[in-house]
């Protein structure tokens, strides 16, 4: 099912096949990042392996497209929204944000996966907007 979302919610990069697999690529890595931080702070500070996943994504991004953080940050929570774009929609930031909270709320692999793939997500709603203010 979070697989399913994540391939609705960035729909808008399929024509952009270097960034869809790169945002898929980075899954495995985020969530690895997720339980090492998990494994080495315990269990009840799972928030924060996803907090580590979402900056560590977040500085990967700005440094890949060398868009401006603050820019691309207003673009990823909603704050900003450029002329080009007309997608906007409270879908696109709570199906993410449930995805984000699966590692917390169940601290498995799995939930780091899910987890994962909605920090993917939020990057890659960024990525569409970027696109479409370009």
């Amino acid at each position: 099912m979070a697989l399913a979302a994540w391939g609705w919610l960035l729909s808008g990069l399929w024509d952009r096949p270097a960034e869809i697999a790169g945002l898929a690529l980075a899954v495995p890595l985020l969530a690895g990042v997720g339980l090492g931080v998990n494994r080495l702070l315990g269990v009840q500070w799972g928030g924060i392996g996803v907090v580590a996943m979402a900056l560590l994504g977040f500085v990967a991004l700005v440094g890949l497209t060398g868009a401006s953080p603050q820019t691309l940050a207003g673009f990823i929570f909603g704050l900003v929204k450029p002329v080009g774009w007309t997608g906007d929609h409270i879908l696109l930031r709570s199906v993410p944000l449930m995805m984000v909270v699966a590692h917390p709320w169940r601290p498995t692999w799995q939930g780091a996966l899910v987890s994962a793939l909605g920090v993917s997500a939020f990057l890659g709603i960024g990525l569409v907007i970027l696109h479409a203010a370009g």
